[in-house]
């Protein structure tokens, strides 16, 4: 995400002061969107900070909260404002300073012994229920967050991800490479070790630590200790260069076409996109895959991204007032560019994925048609659209029907007028009651997508878009959670991580 500069002329300090991997990586968050982010606590400093960012995980109290800062009452403080470290991190996901007010964090006043009169003393108890009523919140939310975060966890990035993702995301690129190339006993040999490595929680670095793995042959161990060894793994830089693969590379590309459908081509003498133009009977997503290939290969800048989600959102609310749109994937992460644009549509206190399909997403497809946003279907349009375009026949109505609860095609900014890209679009319709497990799993990334689901594995549980569910004795599962993303990461015992910080 390009810097903002939203908390430009503000000072934080967080706290604990102690600092870890996750609170190293929010402060450079911070930095980069324009805080001052400073160690140093000492009463001759205190005046120059405007905000305290309290991580709730790992504190016990609003009391302790005050021990940290080695102080006695939080009147010490001055005009600076405590809040959850979250406030913070909200702005930047949201791209605009929030108001601190559900973040604060109040303290009870320090109480003095004084002869006080009974009605006095009353007086003051009423103050003390007042201040117990406006911390309330608070407390509750420390709580909660400190009953699910292990102590093992202490909020590092590093403890999260596992010991051996690093070389598992490299071994995954040959799998890849394989299936294009068409040997799939190398990508299945690939694949066995990846699994080895992932049920191992110690790293492996070298050919000694794979020797008691099953799965794991020379060859692949020899490739774990030459890219420990040297950084890089020398057979996937030669696949950069080879003639073949780059072919196949850009027939898999085309949007409609798989490895084999890719080697076929390549069997069958073809090299060039113009060969398969010319000499193959194509699916109509195929053909818009080759039509649009230069347009759909290009990165999406976030400005262009961020105008394609307020457009979509003001005509979405026009549809339903009730519905919502959530853009995913790398935009959601913050990312400057985006491959292509997918979006996650619901409707508040709608679970039925029917109504959705009925109500929405048809009366969305046809009206983002007629207004020519929509330039291509790539998996079924609205009943009443006839197909404006070169590629489909024109000469009758269409009438098909959106398979499932997804779209896939091709749209432009109308804004840009002429010079507007066609670019890739996702419309996914998820149920109100499984919003935050589908948030958690299209924003990804792979790594943390990885990761989080492992963790899940490792505690009897499955996690997917659809929620967060148990293992039972006979097999079965049962849904624990899939509302709520924060809640999913505490009953998993780790912190939140907001979407930026899931760029692992």
């Amino acid at each position: 995400m390009p810097p903002l500069n939203i908390f430009e002329n503000l000072t934080f300090l967080q706290v604990p002061l102690e600092q870890n991997g996750l609170s190293i990586f929010r402060k450079r968050l911070f930095v980069r969107n324009g805080a001052r982010v400073k160690r140093s606590w000492t009463p001759k400093n205190r005046e120059t900070f405007t905000h305290i960012l309290v991580n709730l995980s790992r504190v016990r109290d609003n009391n302790d909260i005050l021990r940290r800062l080695k102080i006695q009452d939080g009147s010490e403080l001055g005009r600076i404002i405590v809040v959850d470290e979250m406030w913070a991190c909200d702005s930047i996901e949201q791209e605009k300073l929030l108001d601190t007010g559900p973040y604060v964090i109040h303290f009870l006043p320090r109480l003095e012994p004084s002869e006080n009169t009974e009605s006095e003393a009353e007086k003051t108890s009423e103050k003390l229920n007042d201040y117990k009523e406006n911390t309330k919140k608070d407390n509750d939310i420390i709580n909660k967050e400190s009953k699910f975060v292990a102590e093992s966890y202490k909020n590092s990035l590093a403890d999260f991800v596992h010991p051996n993702m690093k070389i598992i995301n490299e071994l995954t690129k040959f799998i890849d490479i394989y299936e294009v190339l068409g040997e799939g006993f190398r990508s299945l040999a690939y694949k066995k070790a990846i699994r080895t490595l992932y049920s191992t929680n110690k790293p492996i670095t070298t050919k000694n630590d794979c020797v008691s793995l099953p799965g794991i042959g020379n060859g692949i161990s020899s490739k774990i200790e030459e890219y420990f060894t040297t950084n890089k793994i020398e057979k996937l830089e030669s696949f950069k260069n080879d003639p073949k693969l780059q072919v196949l590379t850009i027939f898999r590309n085309v949007y409609g076409v798989g490895p084999a459908i890719a080697k076929n081509w390549y069997d069958l003498g073809y090299r060039t996109l113009d060969d398969i133009k010319n000499n193959v009977q194509l699916t109509t997503a195929q053909q818009y895959g080759i039509k649009y290939y230069d347009d759909w290969s290009k990165k999406i800048p976030r400005e262009e991204c961020t105008k394609h989600l307020e457009f979509l959102t003001k005509i979405v609310e026009e549809i339903d007032p009730k519905a919502k749109v959530y853009s995913m994937g790398s935009y959601r992460r913050g990312k400057s560019f985006c491959s292509d644009i997918d979006y996650i549509i619901t409707r508040e206190e709608t679970d039925s994925v029917d109504y959705l399909v009925e109500n929405l997403l048809q009366k969305l497809i046809d009206k983002l048609f007629e207004m020519n946003y929509l330039n291509c279907s790539l998996s079924g349009l609205g009943p009443t659209i006839t197909i404006k375009d070169d590629i489909a026949d024109t000469s009758q109505k269409k009438r098909k029907v959106i398979h499932g609860t997804n779209f896939h095609g091709g749209c432009r900014l109308i804004e840009y007028g002429d010079k507007a890209i066609c670019r890739r679009i996702d419309f996914l319709l998820t149920p109100w009651n499984h919003i935050g497990a589908a948030l958690m799993h299209f924003t990804g990334n792979d790594t943390f997508n990885r990761s989080i689901r492992l963790r899940a594995e490792n505690r009897n549980m499955k996690l997917s878009q659809n929620g967060l569910m148990r293992k039972n004795e006979d097999g079965t599962f049962s849904l624990i959670e899939a509302f709520d993303e924060r809640k999913i990461f505490e009953i998993l015992e780790m912190p939140y991580l907001t979407p930026q910080e899931r760029n692992l």
